[in-house]
């Protein structure tokens, strides 16, 4: 493929990855502030809510962002998205956690926690696309 066409695909790639992350980060934040408030548990609402988002981003990635809606690759691509999912939302949690500590007693700790939530996964995003684009729905072209 030219290098040309190459960019070009990327870029285009990189858009939906951003529209489809803007969903993600909707749907996560959401779920994290809802599941925050009800349970004062920061690591366990990052998890259920990461994972959440997680299926939905998995469908549209593969299907609109990548082309990667071939046969008999849905459980390839599914194992090492979950490898994906598993090592950024242990870096997420970890980065949570010590937001958990630094605002440990002060005071709108969940508006602060939200806050820092859309940082790091905003923060996560561009390792999440590489991961993705050279991983996950990477193709051997011919």
């Amino acid at each position: 493929m030219p290098d040309q066409r190459r960019n070009q695909e990327m870029t285009r790639q990189f858009l939906l990855f951003l529209v489809v992350g803007g969903i993600q980060i909707a749907v996560d934040t959401l779920l994290f502030a809802f599941i925050f408030v009800l349970t004062a548990e920061p690591l366990f609402s990052n998890v259920v809510s990461r994972g959440s988002a997680a299926i939905i981003g998995f469908m549209l990635n593969r299907r609109y962002t990548f082309n990667a809606w071939r046969a008999g690759e849905a459980g390839g691509q599914g194992l090492r998205y979950i490898l994906l999912w598993v090592v950024l939302t242990a870096f997420s949690t970890s980065l949570i956690a010590a937001a958990d500590a630094f605002l440990a007693g002060g005071g709108h700790k969940r508006e602060w926690m939200v806050g820092f939530k859309i940082l790091i996964e905003a923060g996560l995003a561009l390792l999440s696309f590489l991961g993705m684009r050279y991983g996950v729905f990477w193709r051997h072209e011919k």
